[in-house]
């Protein structure tokens, strides 16, 4: 509440005029509507609003809040020195058109959207679906007169709060909104839900379904396709059987009087699931209707993507939805309410097709969805973005393989991917085939996994040619890195430490080694996606699309196939000169190939490229590894493929394509040739980096050390961690950089087969060799070594639950281990507070950290930094 007093207008310090602001009442939330002057316009009154509405556009074709004003004179009036607000603190937020004329009994018509730059009818502040203040002010004479003021309550969507009529006192909800039109007459909302006996989920066995209402005057009237019941329908009149997998819903109807509230429950009747399920209702219309259904062909589509006829389908028109989920146990995981788009780009054209979901801050009345959707993902349970996708390209073959990819690749090495778990569909009850959940790649997905402000992002859509698109933010950071590579040498190591300032770089290189191993063709002229903080953030890359790659073979034999000369792909030329460039746009033209053919210049990009790739093979992408995986999800898929394959053949009129082959024995070839990729292509990787790079031959690196070993093993600019008595294959006279590091209350002594005393060094050999870390319990390290400054070392990078910090100083007074956020804000800080010649070690309790990068230093008390910062990824 917000006491409103009587003041005399005077002069403020800063020479403007202070207002006098009169009013009937102390009380803001009950601020009198009649003015204290005969010069007020007294006839202007707020008639009618909406503050959750996704039926009514403006002149842009947003469906935005709105606001009624009513002329409740008899005379024109003149919108002069008027406001708007709905903060009882700025009795002034916004000022109406002086230009503009209001006929008696006439209305004017005002959009609550919070873009004014839109025009003189948009206000600078939207309307709050949960209720809040609103007023109607004037100026005259420097005194402000409270001309209409309310509190409104929470509004449901697509219905209004207005006068019962015209300029009366009483206010109501209308069911039939009115912009710019009379009240009288308007049906008035029913407020009465029918409640279900039974809720909605698995059932082993028929179902017996009672319906009742609050309101005894009220009749029941229900649906069985996902419909909105009317009077059409059917009339409830007693129990219903529920004997095979429905969509029910249900609505209270009365004469004059409009119903918007909905019961909806989905009944998987005796279909047990190895995998989650997900229901999408929505009215038919939305999917099937010719003039506005997304998923048809229709008479309203446009010509895009693949496609030389026009479809609803390629429309970007989204649609409200009600997304339900359960777990394959049955338990209820999720019910919102969100808007549905068709997903995807050229696979739209196919019979089944992507859906991607949003929840847009509450637009369809939730905000997030509220769950940890992805078991491998513990620390995310918030999502306003998700998609249940079809595959892409992939569809007609594996209908997995862009998910399994992700899969393999999750908590491998630094990457943004899109998790996935496969998941059963139904539209409005409707069986519609095996899909599978995933993630999006938005600023949303950027906050949850990175810790950074949504609204501080920029990101790009294939930014490196023709098709370059902003979808946040702007392309400034990314342009002045183009025009840095346009005019300077990366073989020049000052320019190559530049544009580490532009980019991530180890995060950019496990991208491109996990792109051109998997043999991705439909890429870098397509399917590229970057983003970066704008608080000094550097780009990254986010890998999605990968249908076509690791033996995808629609296409084509030689595209996707174990020995696809996939480097060479990406540096747009022959192997034999990378400086020409090859191909036009598509699928490699020379502007996405640009930035890394400009890093291969450079000795030590390549190189790290080279042997990183190594291990990528050796750890990653193994098919010793990668085959159980595989395994595990076809089982998975398995009870599922015969109903989805049967779902589609045949049933051409929503596109083309023919699931999986048509059989579940073709399915399964695919699934076979996809395992005997990685098998074929674990041989032929090394030779395309020999020839295409003019290497020299190949050696065995073996690291000696086990459980026994007090200490642990890294490689790389990345530091990807070693498993126990490890062997991989490597390029001869390549340096390959190592790091040792010790267990608390251990020291590196030296590496035995070099006798090299240094804990990171860059190894390079010519033929077979054996590296052992030999860790010891007292200190090697001659003290009298170190002049000044800390050495600080951090691992295991990443982190999950203990982060270990081992630090050699000299002559600690006071102290701190500080660990920065991305930010630059402070998360922990531990003080060390002894004094010791020796190196030390800690753990850090990292647990309740959210998945990000973090940085550490050591400061001294006074928050000077005194040893060098240090990065490292928490998952």
């Amino acid at each position: 509440m917000l006491l409103i007093l009587l003041l005399g207008g005077s002069m403020t310090a800063a020479g403007t005029q202070s207002l006098t602001i009169i009013s009937d009442t102390c009380f803001i939330s009950e601020i009198s509507r009649t003015p204290k002057s005969t010069n007020t316009l007294d006839g202007i009154i707020i008639n009618e609003l909406m503050s959750s509405n996704n039926s009514i556009l403006d002149e842009y074709g947003d469906a935005d809040d709105w606001i009624e004003l009513y002329n409740n004179s008899d005379q024109p009036i003149f919108l002069e020195n008027m406001y708007l607000t709905d903060d009882p603190e700025n009795l002034q937020k916004w000022e109406l058109s002086g230009n503009a004329l209001l006929e008696p009994n006439n209305f004017k018509l005002i959009w609550a959207d919070e873009t004014p730059e839109q025009g003189s009818l948009h206000t600078n502040f939207r309307l709050n679906s949960g209720g809040e203040f609103l007023a109607l002010t004037q100026e005259l004479n420097g005194v402000l007169y409270i001309l209409d003021s309310l509190s409104f309550p929470p509004i449901s969507r697509n219905t209004t709060y207005g006068r019962v009529t015209d300029g009366a006192v009483t206010f109501v909800n209308f069911g039939n909104p009115s912009p710019a039109a009379s009240n009288n007459g308007q049906p008035q909302v029913l407020d009465a839900l029918v409640d279900f006996s039974v809720p909605g989920g698995h059932y082993d066995a028929e179902v017996s379904l009672s319906m009742s209402v609050s309101d005894p005057t009220a009749l029941i009237y229900y649906s069985l396709d996902g419909s909105p019941p009317t009077e059409q329908n059917i009339l409830y009149q007693g129990p219903i059987s529920i004997d095979q997998t429905q969509q029910v819903n249900a609505r209270a109807i009365k004469s004059g009087f409009i119903s918007n509230q909905i019961s909806s429950e989905f009944f998987l009747i005796n279909e047990s699931a190895e995998i989650g399920i997900i229901n999408v209702q929505s009215d038919p219309a939305n999917f099937w209707d010719d003039e506005k259904g997304i998923y048809v062909s229709g008479i309203n589509g446009t010509l895009v993507y693949c496609n030389n006829f026009s479809r609803n389908w390629n429309q970007d028109w989204e649609r409200p939805c009600q997304l339900t989920f359960w777990e394959p146990d049955g338990t209820p995981a999720f019910s919102v309410n969100a808007g549905m788009k068709i997903g995807g780009a050229c696979s739209k054209n196919l019979k089944m097709k992507s859906f991607n979901f949003f929840l847009r801050n509450g637009a369809y009345g939730d905000e997030k969805i509220d769950y940890q959707i992805f078991p491998q993902q513990e620390e995310i349970n918030e999502y306003r973005r998700i998609k249940i996708r079809n595959s892409g390209s992939d569809w007609v073959e594996m209908a997995f393989r862009d998910g399994m990819n992700h899969t393999l690749l999750q908590n491998t090495v630094d990457l943004d991917l899109m998790a996935y778990r496969p998941v059963r569909v139904y539209l409005n009850g409707e069986y519609w085939g095996m899909y599978g959940l995933r993630e999006m790649f938005n600023k949303h997905y950027i906050e949850s996994h990175h810790n950074v402000d949504s609204d501080s992002v920029d990101i790009l859509g294939d930014p490196y040619g023709p098709r370059s698109q902003v979808r946040d933010g702007d392309s400034e950071r990314y342009d002045e890195m183009t025009d840095f590579l346009n005019n300077n040498s990366l073989s020049v190591s000052d320019n190559y430490q530049t544009i580490q300032d532009f980019i991530d770089l180890n995060q950019y290189l496990n991208y491109h080694i996990a792109q051109i191993y998997l043999a991705n063709y439909d890429w870098p002229g397509n399917n590229v996606r970057v983003w970066r903080d704008r608080d000094d953030g550097k780009f990254r890359w986010m890998l999605f699309d990968t249908d076509a790659s690791s033996g995808w073979r629609t296409w084509s034999a030689n595209v996707a196939n174990p020995n696809h000369n996939t480097l060479a792909h990406m540096l747009n030329t022959q192997p034999v000169n990378m400086s020409v460039p090859g191909f036009t746009e598509w699928p490699n033209g020379a502007e996405s190939t640009f930035l890394f053919r400009k890093l291969m210049d450079n000795i030590d990009f390549r190189n790290e490229f080279t042997q990183r790739t190594c291990t990528f093979r050796e750890l990653i992408f193994a098919p010793e590894r990668v085959h159980p995986m595989v395994d595990e999800v076809e089982e998975l898929l398995l009870p599922e493929m015969n109903r989805h394959i049967s779902k589609w053949l045949g049933n051409n009129q929503f596109g083309s394509g023919t699931p999986s082959g048509g059989s579940v024995a073709e399915w399964q070839s695919y699934i076979s040739n996809y395992k005997s990729f990685f098998a074929n292509r674990n041989f032929f990787i090394l030779s395309i980096l020999h020839n295409t790079l003019n290497l020299d031959g190949r050696f065995n690196l073996t690291f000696g050390y086990d459980e026994s070993t007090n200490g642990d093993v890294f490689i790389h600019q990345n530091e990807m961690a070693i498993p126990f008595d490890y062997q991989g294959e490597y390029f001869k006279n390549i340096p390959i950089k190592v790091k040792a590091i010790p267990h608390e209350n251990y020291f590196f002594s030296h590496w035995l087969e070099t006798g090299e005393t240094n804990p990171q060094i860059e190894f390079i050999a010519s033929a077979a060799a054996t590296l052992t870390p030999i860790f010891t319990t007292e200190n090697p390290v001659n003290t009298q070594e170190i002049a000044s400054g800390w050495d600080l070392i951090i691992y295991p990078n990443p982190a999950k639950d203990i982060l270990r910090v081992s630090y050699l100083g000299n002559n600690i007074n006071s102290a701190n281990v500080v660990v920065l956020n991305v930010l630059g804000q402070q998360t922990l800080k531990i003080p060390l507070t002894e004094s010791r010649p020796e190196r030390q070690h800690i753990n850090l309790p990292i647990e309740s950290f959210t998945s990000g990068i973090y940085w550490v230093v050591i400061k001294d008390d006074y928050g000077r930094p005194i040893s060098k910062v240090k990065r490292v990824l928490i998952q």
